[in-house]
């Protein structure tokens, strides 16, 4: 009998080791050029790439492309000379469009806000000049049927909120610096990580701050609830659950032996992020992901584990780029 049970359990222990592995599909990607900035996919099978070729500053160009077959092939839909793609910016897929920011390469303080429309295909540049400010920054969110980005205005920062025909918009003042990858929003609230070691939320033009420790990443858990990723801990990444209906900031999960979280992010069905090591000139990452909205935490090796960027999260699925090639996990 002991027999057998110690078989059963090997038998448990492989296939669980071999699912975990069955995870990760590796993809070679067919048809782009030029490196990409960004990845969008809608659904499993039809994503978009957003690539530059060219010197950061000079002779740049961007190019977009389309994928029907889950990232195998990909087919050239727009291109533009002497642009580029807004770095720490942020795309976002609202009303069967992709929204993003590109610039001038001469000019890298000159943004623009532009809008993909995936039934026609066009692309189309918004200028500053369009809403009488100077510069048009990085995407906040969506509210409603309005879209929200930062703003600056002779020397003062702020909030554009734009309907997505860019025909009516409104401008609002925001006295807070933001860390990259710090804002998410619900269908109510914006929430902000800001450097001064707060959670700011925004509801109807008010503004709550949370007091928090060195929060490093956030995204949506639920309505009303956030989770944040700290480095409040040496050798040490916590995640913390904010739940905004009562005011109530709890530790869900610590993950030992690691200094740095990335690309946090959430849908219904799964929450990924990035944790690593800066490992000579790289960073090493893991994967870490949970099926039930932050409660239990799991850990999945890549199969590469320097290149990460850009990534994707849609349904249960989430593609990685990573050098000419897509690691596509399915949880």
């Amino acid at each position: 009998m002991k027999k057998i049970t110690l078989n059963i359990a090997i038998s448990l222990l492989f296939v669980s080791c071999l699912n975990k592995n069955d995870m990760i599909t590796i993809i070679d990607c067919n048809g782009t050029q030029g490196k990409p900035e960004y990845m969008l996919f809608k659904t499993e099978n039809e994503g978009y790439m957003f690539c530059y070729k060219g010197g950061l500053y000079q002779n740049s160009s961007i190019f977009v492309y389309k994928t029907t077959d889950s990232g195998k092939n990909w087919e050239q839909i727009y291109y533009q000379n002497r642009c580029y793609f807004a770095l720490y910016s942020t795309l976002i897929l609202f009303n069967n469009a992709i929204y993003g920011n590109v610039y001038d390469p001469e000019d890298i303080t000159n943004y623009n806000l532009f809008k993909l429309d995936l039934a026609t295909q066009e692309f189309k540049l918004i200028n500053p000049d369009d809403f009488g400010v100077d510069r048009v920054g990085g995407i906040i969110g969506t509210k409603g049927n309005d879209i929200s980005v930062f703003f600056n205005k002779n020397k003062q920062s702020g909030i554009l909120t734009t309907d997505t025909d860019f025909s009516s918009f409104s401008l609002k003042p925001f006295n807070y610096t933001i860390k990259d990858g710090g804002i998410i929003n619900d269908s109510t609230n914006i929430y902000f990580i800001t450097w001064k070691n707060q959670l700011v939320i925004e509801t109807n033009g008010e503004y709550k701050e949370v007091a928090i420790n060195n929060p490093a990443a956030i995204t949506k858990i639920a309505e009303n609830k956030v989770l944040i990723a700290t480095n409040e801990q040496e050798n040490a990444i916590n995640l913390y659950q904010y739940d905004l209906a009562n005011d109530r900031l709890e530790k869900l999960h610590t993950f030992e032996n690691y200094s740095i979280i990335n690309h946090l992010q959430s849908n219904e069905k799964v929450i990924v992020g990035f944790v690593g090591n800066i490992k000579g000139m790289f960073v090493e990452y893991d994967l870490i992901y949970s099926t039930d909205k932050g409660q239990t935490w799991q850990k999945q090796k890549l199969k590469e584990k320097n290149l990460i960027t850009p990534n994707c999260l849609v349904d249960n699925i989430l593609y990685i780029y990573s050098g000419r090639k897509l690691q596509k996990i399915v949880f």
